[in-house]
């Protein structure tokens, strides 16, 4: 054969090389952005704020860098979000959830929703359920209110997911009498929150909860709601915030929030020069604008100590921030178990409200020796004041006493993994014997083999499931009577019973001493015709009836009012005056002091101190006098001007 007909030598067997292929068995993938959820945006311009010289480029470098939970985005993206970062930040307070979401949610008509959102809650709070139906119905009848034209409406039960998923809304199953707390809950909350603490020390483990509190209620319930001092006082009502760690060496500054912003008895002063943490809004009550700054304050002290804490609060809405703290860890307690596993609502806050009242009971009683027609009258400085020393009274033995009640503390070791509930128990239990009813194949030892490995090492729980066995083998056979058997038994194990109430409040020395000072010094201003009709009972003077919290005023609102409180949000929320009745009251009035004239006010009850240096008060009030004056006269050469030539010549 000519050489030019022989066949090419074959290739030897390998890989294909295909040019431009991949070199691995998989195709690669482009990487790609990320769609961050609102949470991550904010913690990225967290990062913004605390380099403000670092390049955006640099920025998303960071982050898709870093070795803990990178985020990968580009800067065309952070520069986009960076112009709206002011809507971003406003979509955060929207609903609870919005800060795991992604996207922005459309809402047609926001006042309809916010309606059906508050409806919802005063539901809740007074136990009631909720079925979708229930849901459409009710914003049905919340269109009619808003007046929303046909084509706006949402027709059907589908949007129902989305409004559950944006606030949160879940369906529990209820156990029991409706109303009342279920031991085993408690006990889940407790374990579960033990669980954290244990990884802490006691020095940096806190709780901190808000009191509504009226500093002008006197002890009689003849006044109580009289109008004095230009106000009423029924209807006054402050807000008290508490943090307190759990071995009582530290508490935070009380946080007070009214209802003005410049009280006339500030005298013109801010909250700072009277060292006061105070602050205001128009229902003088802790929102989530307000929990920030505090969170923010709380959070620089603990990054300038060094430390990094636990700091435990309940679900409330306005605990709810955009806010990320870098040294504080925040942890929710679950939902309507706060009154039995929170430590300041164990005691510590109606320990302070006992120091506060048996002041105010001893401050009316050396005014009425001064023959003072108005015992009660108290401007609101001196009332903050007066709260300071309460809350600085309340001893470290009482806060250990209340966390100790609370049983939210231990070691790892200390505590089991968390037990099944009897309830879950009994009906896998229940599944057991309707397979053994139903089922041929299924031997009566098989049965109680199985019932017993479900029970296991729980024996404190007590289940009658070998009555119900007996049941079964009386039927003889008989698939439905032993059906029929078993349904009867259960419906009547099932029906709703008497849940175990949580054990009466262990009494703490400091609150009783304290209660049973307070009621001698009011048995002493009814003694003086003070107290006028029938005392007032223990819980009435330390508590008060008037001493209710905004957000449980809601659950007595029916549609209307739900409708104009919609009506006036919306209003406020747009920039325009909202009418309010209760700014219509005037505030009391403070007197004037012509500072000019203490200097020499104070000499003279120098001479009168002097004058009756036999009685024991004298000499105390006489050194306090002269050093008040000397106070005034630095203050005076500290604060006075240089003056000019310039200042001869001005026009009076």
């Amino acid at each position: 054969m000519p050489c030019d007909k022989k066949r090419a030598p074959r290739a030897r067997p390998g890989p294909y090389n295909i040019k431009g292929s991949a070199r691995g068995t998989a195709p690669t993938r482009k990487q790609c952005r990320e769609n961050l959820p609102l949470q991550d945006w904010l913690e990225v311009f967290q990062f913004i704020d605390t380099h403000p010289s670092m390049a955006q480029s640099n920025v998303v470098k960071h982050f898709a860098t870093r070795p803990n939970r990178p985020l990968k985005f580009d800067q065309s993206t952070l520069s986009r979000n960076l112009k709206r970062r002011n809507k971003l930040e406003e979509r955060a307070h929207t609903t609870p959830t919005a800060l795991k979401g992604k996207r922005e949610r459309v809402v047609t008509r926001p006042d309809v929703e916010a309606a059906l959102v508050k409806w919802f809650q005063g539901m809740e709070r007074r136990g009631e359920t909720v079925s979708g139906p229930m849901l459409s119905e009710k914003r049905r009848r919340f269109e009619d209110e808003f007046e929303v034209p046909e084509e706006e409406r949402l027709q059907g039960i589908g949007w129902i997911p989305s409004f559950c998923k944006a606030y949160g809304l879940k369906e529990y199953r209820r156990h029991g009498e409706a109303g009342s707390v279920d031991i085993e809950a408690v006990a889940r909350e407790q374990c579960r929150v033990s669980k954290i603490t244990a990884q802490y020390h006691p020095r940096d483990v806190w709780n901190v909860d808000e009191s509504p509190f009226n500093p002008y209620r006197p002890p009689d319930r003849g006044l109580a709601s009289k109008q004095m001092s230009g106000k009423k006082q029924s209807k006054f009502r402050i807000t008290v915030t508490f943090a307190c760690n759990s071995d009582g060496s530290e508490k935070s500054e009380p946080f007070f929030i009214g209802k003005y912003a410049k009280p006339r008895c500030f005298l013109g002063r801010d909250a700072k020069s009277w060292k006061i943490f105070y602050r205001n809004n128009r229902r003088a009550w802790m929102t989530a604008v307000l929990f920030e700054e505090f969170l923010k304050k709380f959070d620089a002290k603990m990054r300038r100590e060094g430390r990094s804490i636990l700091l435990l609060a309940d679900n409330f809405s306005g605990h709810f921030c955009a806010y990320q703290p870098t040294n504080i860890r925040l942890e929710f307690f679950e939902p309507n178990l706060t009154s039995h596993v929170q430590p300041l609502d164990a005691g510590i806050i109606r320990c302070f409200k006992a120091h506060y009242r048996k002041e105010f009971c001893a401050r009316a009683i050396d005014l009425d020796q001064t023959g003072e027609s108005d015992i009660y009258q108290i401007s609101l400085i001196e009332a903050i004041k007066m709260a300071q020393r309460a809350w600085d009274a309340v001893t470290p033995e009482t806060i250990i006493n209340c966390w100790r009640h609370t049983q939210i503390q231990g070691s790892q070791d200390m505590f089991p993994d968390l037990l099944p509930s009897p309830s879950d128990l009994e009906d896998r239990i229940w599944t057991v014997l309707y397979d053994f009813a139903k089922t041929a194949d299924m031997t009566l030892p098989q049965a109680e083999d199985k019932i017993q490995a479900i029970i296991g090492k729980h024996k404190g729980i007590t289940i009658p499931w070998k009555d119900r066995l007996n049941k079964v083998m009386n039927a003889e056979m008989d698939t439905g009577i032993a059906v029929q058997a078993l349904d009867e038994l259960k419906a009547k194990s099932t029906r709703p019973r008497l849940v175990i109430r949580i054990p009466a409040q262990r009494v703490i020395p400091q609150v009783e001493e304290n209660e049973h000072e307070l009621m001698a010094l009011v048995q002493k201003l009814k003694d003086r015709n003070r107290v006028h009709g029938e005392t007032p009972g223990l819980d009435e003077i330390v508590v008060g009836v008037d001493e209710t919290d905004p957000e449980m005023e809601e659950i007595l609102m029916d549609d209307a009012d739900i409708v104009e409180a919609v009506r006036r949000e919306t209003v406020a929320k747009n920039g325009e005056a909202v009418e309010d009745d209760d700014d219509s009251e005037e505030e009391e009035e403070s007197p004037q002091v012509n500072w000019a004239e203490v200097p020499q006010l104070c000499a003279q009850l120098e001479m009168a101190c002097l004058a009756h240096l036999e009685n024991d008060i004298s000499p105390q009030l006489l050194n306090h006098l002269r050093k008040f004056r000397g106070f005034l006269r630095s203050e005076e050469t500290r604060n006075a001007k240089q003056t000019t030539l310039d200042s001869f010549f001005r026009k009076s």
